[in-house]
């Protein structure tokens, strides 16, 4: 038998590898995904075509002529060394100075479409408890809207009417924080309504558990009943979707960014994926699952040590 603080390292341990295992996987599904793709980083820019003798010159100094194995090895012992290695479109650029320079967008407009998610989404969650019905009925429409409808089709609406119509916002323009507005609302959306659905789902059952019926009895009233003991249990479901989410929104939208010409991650990864700058991309998938799964790993382990019936199971 393991004591308390031998099954919380053991469950750490397990998770750590889970995660290294998984990072290895998506990494290598990458590679090889990428580099069976026809052509090269240097024959994608039709505007600036280059001679074969140029390209085969440069394929050479990158490597890119040795095995395919060969080439996975290298990237492997790189990635272990923390080496991402260097963009083949901008000369001298390293991947950790493209993630640099690009992750501060991406976390601006992600960092405040989750604040935004949160405080709506329970503000909301709560008023459809309300026994309003027409009120209900509303929010309810509009978050089987937001879930089901694209993030992307709603951007390019926003660009549309914020931006050309009403010339609220000029796309492009990263100096003026009223131009990331429309980025941090398409990207809220969805978290925002899921977060209402979870809210409606639990805390119905919540009040209807036994030890409320108990408070009523000792005439609790009905708001402090809501707001002192049934909203701290419906936290939790939402905490538990929270990481997750946050990690994939804090990362940006790869369409959002491109929509909004915002130089965020998404927008450098698509770029990346469309001229076969196969560093970059392979660094940004890197990344982006690194702080997706940093993340769970992070909720599990903080999960296994409040939830006791977790430690029985592992």
């Amino acid at each position: 038998m393991f004591s308390k603080k031998g099954l919380i390292f053991r469950f750490i341990i397990y998770k750590f590898f889970v995660m290294i295992a998984t990072l290895w996987v998506i990494i290598t599904c990458v590679f090889f995904i990428m580099k069976v793709l026809p052509g090269s980083p240097f024959d994608a820019d039709t505007e600036n075509k280059m001679s074969d003798f140029v390209r085969l010159d440069l394929e050479k100094t990158f490597e890119l002529d040795k095995p395919l194995f060969s080439q996975y090895i290298k990237y492997i012992k790189n990635i272990i060394s923390l080496n991402l290695g260097q963009s083949y479109k901008e000369a001298g650029v390293t991947v950790f100075q493209i993630i640099k320079k690009s992750f501060k967008y991406s976390a601006i407009i992600g960092f405040s479409s989750m604040i935004v998610a949160v405080w709506v989404g329970l503000f909301f969650g709560v008023v459809l408890y309300n026994n309003n019905f027409i009120l209900s009925k509303i929010i309810s429409g509009f978050t089987t809207f937001g879930v089901a409808m694209p993030n992307f089709i709603l951007a390019i609406f926003f660009v549309y009417f914020w931006g050309e119509k009403y010339n609220l916002l000029s796309i492009g323009n990263q100096s003026l924080f009223r131009n990331y507005i429309g980025a941090i609302l398409v990207l809220s959306i969805y978290p925002t309504c899921f977060i209402i659905k979870i809210i409606k789902a639990n805390i119905i059952k919540i009040l209807d558990e036994s030890y409320i019926s108990v408070l009523r009895s000792f005439g609790v009233s009905e708001k402090k009943i809501l707001f002192k003991y049934a909203l701290k249990e419906v936290l939790i479901p939402v905490v538990t979707y929270i990481a997750p989410m946050f990690a994939s929104v804090i990362m940006g939208s790869f369409a959002i960014e491109k929509i909004f010409a915002i130089p965020g991650l998404g927008k450098v990864f698509i770029d990346s994926v469309i001229g076969r700058d196969y560093y970059v991309v392979f660094g940004l998938i890197l990344f982006y699952a690194s702080v997706y799964l940093l993340t769970i790993f992070i909720t599990d382990i903080c999960y296994f040590i409040i939830d006791p019936r977790l430690k029985n199971s592992f």
